[in-house]
């Protein structure tokens, strides 16, 4: 009985063994493959990075785009320090045509009694200029712009300034690739006026640009701050008509330069297109268009 129990003891120590092998070997086994597949998951998503990068290289080609063409321009503006650069588009439109003028919102603010003309002058000026270069040894630019658009009731008996906007803002721009560009900004925009009449709001916003050879394709999101002490007051609903975002598409045909924007996309019945296009007189002058919607 002893020897049996012995013999069994030892059986049964043998297949502890072996089961113990095997375990060893299904634990080496599943290493290996958990090994393997962490090498296919590295080297897939080496491809995938490689892949992306090479999408990238296609989308934004290794000539100089439109955008960086702008760029060098303005870097040798910076060189002197008393020069302005241009921001957004600036331009004298003599004749703006508006479809249907809201005659309410001008109520007893014509001078002399007059009608609201549906063919007036529009103009804007946009500047910036760099005010920190290397933002703390990096290569970001913190700028400062000013844009100002004004609606001019030229063709009355009695000229006025129908409208008048003020928008000063502040932005870092970045270039986190070749050919593109990346803008975090604030900025205020205001018609002037106060009480009931005022029309003001404050932003935070982002704005990325890319190019190519000949176009530009860029997206602008902002979230609106410091409500109380704008927004809030007499323009609640802004939001509503103004939207979140804009986006912006433009293309170079020859010498003649089409642009497409769109705002407030989320709301259709309040959504705002402009179209515009512009073609060179001479080095510092060119024709300009523009259609709109709002």
């Amino acid at each position: 009985m002893r020897v049996y129990l012995i013999l069994l003891s030892s059986a049964l120590l043998l297949g502890h063994v072996a089961l113990a092998e095997t375990v060893i070997q299904h634990d080496v086994q599943n290493e290996e493959i958990v090994n393997q597949h962490d090498v296919q998951v590295d080297v897939k998503t080496t491809q995938d990075e490689a892949k992306l990068t090479e999408q990238f290289a296609k989308l934004t080609p290794d000539e100089q785009s439109v955008m960086e063409q702008r760029m060098d321009a303005e870097a040798k503006v910076k060189k002197n320090r008393f020069l302005l650069q241009t921001y957004r588009p600036n331009y004298l439109l003599p004749y703006y045509y508006t479809g249907s003028p809201d005659y309410a919102v001008y109520q007893g603010d014509i001078p002399d009694n007059q009608t609201l003309k549906n063919t007036e002058f529009k103009g804007q000026l946009s500047l910036s200029m760099p005010l920190w270069e290397n933002v703390f040894g990096s290569s970001a630019t913190l700028h400062g712009a000013y844009t100002q658009l004004v609606y001019w009731q030229l063709y009355t008996e009695s000229a006025w300034f129908r409208e008048t906007n003020y928008e000063p803002e502040i932005f870092l721009s970045t270039r986190p690739r070749r050919n593109w560009l990346v803008n975090y900004g604030l900025n205020h925009q205001s018609n002037g006026r106060g009480g009931n009449e005022e029309r003001s709001w404050n932003r935070a916003y982002i704005d990325a640009l890319v190019s190519g050879d000949r176009w530009v394709l860029g997206a602008r999101v902002w979230a609106v701050i410091f409500k109380e002490q704008a927004s809030e007051i007499y323009n609640a609903d802004i939001v509503e008509y103004m939207g979140h975002e804009r986006l912006l598409a433009s293309y170079k045909l020859g010498e003649n330069t089409f642009s497409i924007t769109a705002r407030n996309l989320e709301r259709i019945d309040h959504a705002a297109y402009e179209a515009t296009w512009s073609h060179p007189l001479t080095d510092n002058l060119s024709a300009f268009q523009v259609m709109d919607k709002a």
